[in-house]
């Protein structure tokens, strides 16, 4: 009578071996590819933590801007035209405001407010009693134990010139120089400077008119905003060439004026050689 045979698990242990290191191996792959997007660039937390502070910046704004256009329509109701200082005094009576404090260049009139909110957010605020018009921009944040935004900005004022349908744009940095200067038109990049001269001149005669943006960035990595309005681009006009083509240059032609003098009733005639 023959035996039976135990079956050989040779082969049943060394594909349960296979699988476990297969596992293994892609558990340590899933591990280092969650860990990756949780810390490394680009990652789940950064990520979280950009809309975070995306979401302060714009809820910043809103408070912001609710502030300056509340002073407008107070001042309005009273007949009056609020100054740059009467809106920072508004801003810094907020007790989220840590100051406000106001930048004005009287001469070419296109002065801002630098805001600065106690979680260190830094705005921009520029008003145009003129025209009524109220722009935001986000500046940066002031960091502990870093130099003070306020302190660091270059300075920047523009006008726009008629004449010869262009702006004028003049920044500076005393201390690290000017690295880029920027124009830009509904919302779109339409001119820019590397390393800039103290002044530049925008030709904006083919562009539109409208609000224009201008941005000065410091080498230091920090820049400033400033608005000029370009009211009228077909203002650059060339002088008129007035030229005459007589269709006989050697005819003669003889203009006579009559005036009637009403109380005489006289008249009088003036000849007067015209060469056409």
């Amino acid at each position: 009578m023959k035996q039976k045979q135990k079956p050989n698990k040779t082969g049943e242990g060394g594909i349960t071996l296979i699988a476990l290191i297969v596992m293994i191996v892609v558990i340590v792959i899933l591990s280092a590819v969650v860990i990756r997007g949780l810390i490394g660039n680009d990652s789940i937390i950064d990520t979280t933590t950009d809309v975070a502070e995306d979401y302060k910046i714009v809820s910043y704004k809103e408070e912001i801007d609710g502030v300056v256009q509340s002073t407008i329509i107070n001042y309005s109701s009273k007949g009056e035209i609020p100054t740059l200082q009467n809106i920072a005094d508004s801003l810094e009576d907020e007790t989220w405001v840590k100051n406000a404090i106001v930048n004005e260049d009287k001469t070419l009139g296109n002065g801002d407010i630098i805001v600065t909110v106690t979680e260190g957010y830094v705005f921009e605020v520029f008003y145009d009693s003129v025209y009524g018009k109220v722009m935001l921009d986000y500046l940066g944040k002031d960091e502990q134990g870093e130099e003070p935004i306020v302190d660091g900005l270059p300075s920047l004022t523009a006008r726009y010139e008629k004449s010869i349908a262009s702006i004028i744009a003049n920044a500076r940095d005393e201390v690290y120089g000017i690295a880029k200067l920027e124009v830009i038109y509904k919302d779109q990049i339409v001119f820019t400077r590397e390393n800039p001269k103290t002044e530049e001149r925008f030709d904006v005669s083919e562009i539109g008119k409208g609000w224009y943006k201008i941005r000065a960035i410091s080498n230091s990595g920090r820049w400033i905003y400033t608005y000029v309005r370009v009211t009228n681009v077909t203002d650059k006009l060339t002088p008129p060439i007035i030229t005459l083509s007589p269709a006989d240059p050697n005819r003669k032609k003889w203009l006579v004026y009559r005036n009637r003098n009403s109380n005489n009733n006289s008249r009088y005639e003036n000849s007067k050689r015209n060469p056409l």
